[in-house]
């Protein structure tokens, strides 16, 4: 994705606004504006938050232009203080988005915060989102007391966790014991959230959110024949699958002329009470790692497999997991030697969860630029540019789906494959 950011003159601006200066003629008409002048996408932004808006004052404060790598189509992002509000204003495809700036609207949460009760400010932002919808719209409202939410519980120390636990209304359905990183997971009531919150023994609390499967296709067109064809069958490696199981008696994991399994080992990270892949995905994906059987031999059919069970669902239908879950089983697999760690798995951010900050992402970004590790995760099955979480993260490698086009036979994104802003 190119960008290419300008904010019109911050020295002189600071000087108008102090009354040092007369204002810029832009200052009252933001067609006038530099970034705005000659950019018909953007003359048009500003012409809709006019109309939206007439009455409340608009001045444009910085501009970007982006292309899409796919598609060739570029659009415009105005960010502009209308009023007593800052929005990110843009128009692609026809389609109109208006957004309050993240900055802002966090600065203004925390204020609010400081007015309610202090165990407002251990729930993480995700988790405010959720109470805020469940309280109406109005963080301390007095509605949605019943509304239940997946939470995690975090004590201050490991001594805390007992206590905590034996406070909660109903038994949790998770509970980890782990130096520096011991919680409980819990559904609760909102209720009961900001009751069990306020215990001193409480640190933080976040919202438990889920990702699911994301391997529709498994045809790789990435020429891994090419790679083989130089001896390199990933022997050496060893690679940790998040997924929903491995079939460890499946007769494409193992390699009969040497009479090993390529499976090591195995780890189950839901409450389903087995490792094993009761919904098929996982072992798919393995397949497709690692799998000996021609005429769908992996992309490298001597690599080693860790197994971290984290998606649940039965035969057929889309697998799905706790974002804990999930992180639980990265650790673990990375833990237990794995080099590289695949995740086909994805969804929206937890709690509309910005940029990257998705748990699973921070997770994923946390093995890779810390554990330097290879972390590869799907970038989803949307058909769209709307990249969901993992694929988000800053240090992951996303990988996407194409198919053949009909008249070249030459390969494609396919349609229904997520492709990202580029």
């Amino acid at each position: 994705m190119g960008a290419r950011p300008h904010v019109a003159v911050p020295v002189a601006s600071a000087l108008w606004a102090l009354g040092f200066l007369a204002p810029p003629s832009f200052a009252q008409d933001p067609f006038a504006h530099p970034e705005v002048a000659g950019d018909a996408q953007a003359t048009r932004i500003v012409a809709e938050l006019l109309a939206r808006a007439p009455d409340a004052p608009l001045q444009v404060l910085a501009e970007h232009r982006f292309t899409d790598g796919i598609t060739g189509a570029s659009y415009t992002q105005l960010k502009v203080r209308q009023g007593g509000d800052i929005l990110t204003a843009s128009l692609e495809d026809e389609s109109w988005t208006f957004a309050p700036d993240p900055e802002l609207a966090w600065r203004r949460t925390r204020a609010a915060l400081d007015a309610l009760p202090p165990v407002y400010r251990k729930l993480d932002a995700a988790l405010l989102q959720a109470v805020r919808q469940a309280q109406g719209g109005t963080l301390g409202g007095a509605g949605g007391v019943g509304t239940v939410l997946g939470v995690v519980l975090s004590p201050r120390s490991a001594a805390g966790l007992d206590r905590i636990e034996a406070a909660l209304p109903v038994p949790p359905t998770r509970r980890v014991d782990r130096v520096g990183a011991s919680r409980l997971v819990v559904d609760l009531t909102l209720a009961d959230v900001l009751q069990v919150g306020g215990l001193d023994d409480v640190e933080h609390l976040s919202l438990q959110g889920r990702k699911s499967g994301a391997l529709d296709r498994a045809i790789p067109r990435i020429r891994a024949d090419a790679v083989v064809g130089f001896g390199l069958f990933g022997g050496q490696s060893t690679v940790g699958i998040i997924d929903s199981g491995v079939d460890g008696a499946h007769p494409d994991l193992d390699v009969p002329f040497l009479g090993v399994d390529l499976l090591l080992d195995a780890q189950d990270f839901t409450t389903s009470g087995t490792a094993d892949d009761t919904n098929g995905h996982g072992t798919a994906v393995a397949g497709c790692i690692a799998s000996n059987h021609q005429p769908h031999r992996g992309v490298a059919p001597l690599a080693q497999l860790l197994s971290a069970k984290a998606l649940t669902a039965p035969t057929g239908m889309q697998p799905g997991g706790s974002d804990d879950d999930i992180n639980e089983a990265f650790a673990w697999a990375r833990g237990e030697g794995a080099e590289i760690l695949n995740g086909s798995l994805g969804g929206p951010p937890t709690g509309g969860a910005t940029l990257a900050n998705d748990p699973v992402s921070k997770q994923c970004d946390f093995e890779a630029f810390v554990h330097n590790r290879s972390v590869c995760v799907a970038v989803g099955n949307t058909g769209t540019n709307v990249v969901q979480a993992p694929a988000d993260a800053y240090n992951v490698i996303t990988v996407g789906a194409s198919e053949l086009q009909a008249d070249t036979a030459e390969p494609i994104v396919a349609g229904f494959s997520t492709f990202g802003p580029m």
